[in-house]
């Protein structure tokens, strides 16, 4: 059992972790602990809320919202309204505090009608937003009032009751069609296709990702609420939508829900896959994993080490790159100097996006997440083929894992029967081979995948 001091002690380390990366094992024992953390990290973050200057530990202040979602504990709804409440614009912070509010449910519908009284409509938005995520009657019940009440946000209500996925509001919806401005039509119409087929955003945010780098190295947490936010900030976006007549609502409702444009392979014209957190080719699939497992290796002192550490490496990493980059280009220098920097920053991204993948499959070790990419690298060559010849090397890479190392979701890491004279050599190690060379440079290179 877990004591009170701990818990503070957990908390306090979670809320200094802005300059250490995500204090993924600390978070993972504060939502174990469960309604007995919740009260300790309200009392953190209202403390500081209370403070007129900006904080200067955001990154922690995120961390620790994500714990009282998890834990989903009514007392914390107070302080995560405030922090929504706390700045004018939309902030990571206000994004993030409102999931939590949805994830808590329907006991925190009070804060919720707390946030919606601002005058602010950014404040207004993320309430309906969060009123959605609780997918309860109570949120359903205000968000049906306020299509009515607040039409300024009509098309926001409208898309959180599609979100709540409650087929009984496709009658209100249409109503609010028929008054509203004619640019937030194609998101009520948008609504209505998605509760008459049943279609909701059922995805849940992993909370050990959720502030990870993005595949375009931004840390931003994004939603259909900020997405929805950005839209309604262009100038000319209403102007663009143009004011097409309301439609009756069995043509709108015998359309199909909205489908992104397929992503199609330059190359060949098929549909790329996200197959381990990168879209492809299906046939690239296999090379593709492949680097990805290889690169975490590389990054990594062994496979027992703990992947949230790699990824927090990786993403320093990428960060150093674009200040480089920058830095070249403001000094005039060549352009493939930058151009290079660019390249290896597009591969950490890649090997980053297979941990993340690989972490929200339940791996803990960069042991455990190449092994998951090399099955998924095996399946993919199987089903799809491999014209980049990446199999010999899965199979090598497979071989080294599971030949000195226990399987996965066992103890990996040495065999206790086998004799392997590189245990416990670091990457920056000089190698036992004698030499001279570093490790990495070495025996523990292994061979290389060009991206």
């Amino acid at each position: 059992m877990i004591t009170q001091a701990q818990i503070e002690l957990l908390v306090d380390a979670v809320f200094h972790a802005a300059e250490t990366g995500t204090p993924v094992r600390e978070m993972q024992t504060l939502i174990a602990a469960g309604p007995a953390a919740a009260g300790p990290i309200a009392h953190q973050l209202a403390a500081d809320l209370a403070d007129d200057d900006e904080p200067d530990e955001l990154t922690g202040w995120l961390f620790l919202c994500l714990v009282l979602g998890e834990i989903g504990n009514p007392i914390a709804a107070p302080v995560l309204a405030d922090a929504v409440l706390r700045g004018a614009e939309m902030s990571a912070l206000a994004v993030i505090a409102a999931e939590a509010l949805g994830r808590i449910g329907a006991s925190a519908m009070p804060e919720i009608r707390r946030i919606a009284a601002s005058s602010n409509d950014q404040h207004r938005l993320l309430a309906y937003f969060a009123a959605g995520r609780t997918r309860s009657a109570d949120g359903n019940a205000f968000l049906l009032s306020v299509l009515t009440a607040d039409p300024e946000l009509a098309d926001i209500s409208a898309l959180a009751l599609a979100d709540s996925g409650d087929p009984a509001a496709i009658g209100p919806i249409y109503q609010a069609l028929e008054r509203c401005e004619p640019w937030q039509r194609p998101e009520l119409e948008a609504a209505l296709r998605d509760l008459n087929a049943g279609v909701r955003d059922d995805k849940e945010y992993d909370w050990r990702v959720r502030l990870r780098m993005d595949q375009m190295g931004s840390r931003f947490p994004l939603n259909w609420a900020v997405v929805a936010s950005i839209i309604r900030s262009e100038e000319d976006a209403r102007d663009r939508r143009g004011s097409a007549p309301v439609r009756p609502l069995q043509q709108i409702l015998a359309e199909p829900p909205d489908e992104p444009e397929p992503d199609l392979c330059e190359s060949c014209g098929t549909t790329k896959w996200m197959s381990t957190g990168v879209p492809v080719c299906p046939e690239t699939a296999a090379g593709m994993a492949a680097i990805q497992a290889r690169g975490l290796l590389r990054f990594a002192e062994d496979p027992d080490e703990d992947l949230a550490i790699v990824l927090d490496d990786l993403e320093d990493s990428h960060e150093d790159h674009r200040k480089d980059t920058r830095r070249k280009r403001r000094r005039g220098r060549a352009v493939h100097a930058s151009d290079e920097a660019d390249d290896e920053a597009l591969h950490i991204r890649i090997v980053h996006a297979g941990g993340v993948w690989a972490t929200q499959r339940g791996a803990d070790t960069v042991g455990e997440a190449c092994l998951l990419l090399l099955e998924e690298a095996e399946r993919a060559a199987r089903d799809y083929g491999d014209p980049d010849g990446a199999t010999p090397i899965i199979e090598k890479l497979h071989a080294e894992l599971t030949g000195g190392f226990y399987e996965y979701k066992g103890s990996v890491g040495r065999s206790s029967g086998a004799h392997d004279p590189f245990v416990g050599v670091g990457r920056n190690d000089e190698c036992p081979c004698g030499s001279g060379r570093k490790f990495k440079k070495c025996h523990g290179a292994g061979p290389r995948l060009e991206a």
